[in-house]
């Protein structure tokens, strides 16, 4: 009975109708009308497109993410290889190593060109043996 009143009420008297006979008021209630078919192709057509300009996004966001790790790798190497060398405090070098065996105070000393001494260690068992290779002749 009262949406057959209703459907027959426009503008303010509507509204009035509406304030007279409501037992009470909701503002700022969120709610739920249906969509009619050409507010669905609407929102079809711009979820379509919305899709196509985010792929795009994703696209040249994919390449400026490769070229930004491009440019980030030398700086996250050189980093890499100072955090280590800082937390080791020593330096990695490559090059050529002399093995020296002290048979007098029983190390192995391992040096490199300059002289800076590489490693200073005793002698194991199986290096204190005496081959002819390491006699020293006076």
């Amino acid at each position: 009975m009262i949406l057959e009143e209703i459907k027959d009420l426009k503008g303010a008297s509507l509204k009035q109708f509406l304030e007279d006979n409501s037992s009470k008021i909701l503002e700022d209630k969120i709610y739920f009308l249906e969509m009619t078919d050409e507010q669905l192709i609407e929102a079809n057509r711009q979820i379509a497109a919305d899709s196509i300009a985010l792929t795009e996004l994703e696209h040249e966001k994919k390449e400026w993410m490769c070229q930004y790790k491009k440019d980030c790798e030398p700086y996250n190497l050189s980093l890499k290889a100072n955090l280590e060398q800082v937390k080791r405090k020593q330096i990695e070098k490559q090059g050529t190593i002399y093995v020296l065996k002290d048979f007098d105070e029983g190390r192995i000393i391992e040096v490199d060109l300059n002289g800076n001494v590489v490693d200073n260690r005793k002698m194991s068992p199986s290096e204190k043996q005496v081959d002819i290779f390491n006699i020293k002749i006076a």
